[in-house]
């Protein structure tokens, strides 16, 4: 696996290694998908570790449900600290361009 350069910057990273889990609530039934490779999670202030995105070759992926207007907010301090080590800009899917608030 190629190292990731933003587990190096000032938010905390780890890669996933273990799968997503969830139970259908209607049977019961556990399913589990597998980390891939370049999965990564983040430690929250409040010491949890959560899913958070995807690292490739050039990229950072991942779906964006935190406040990016939010300076409180630990992912979207996270994004925008990780963009800061790799020198990058945030993009959303339209083409827009965040920056920190």
């Amino acid at each position: 696996m190629q190292r990731n350069p933003a587990q190096s910057s000032t938010v905390r990273l780890r890669p996933k290694t273990a799968p997503a889990t969830a139970r259908n609530p209607a049977t019961g039934v556990e399913i589990a998908i597998p980390a891939r490779d370049g999965d990564c999670e983040l430690l929250l202030s409040d010491g949890s570790w959560v899913p958070f995105a995807r690292w490739s070759a050039d990229s950072l992926s991942l779906n964006a449900t935190m406040n990016l207007d939010d300076p409180d907010d630990d992912v979207a301090a996270a994004v925008f600290d990780i963009a800061e080590a790799l020198k990058a800009v945030v993009v959303g899917d339209e083409g827009e361009r965040y920056n920190r608030p």
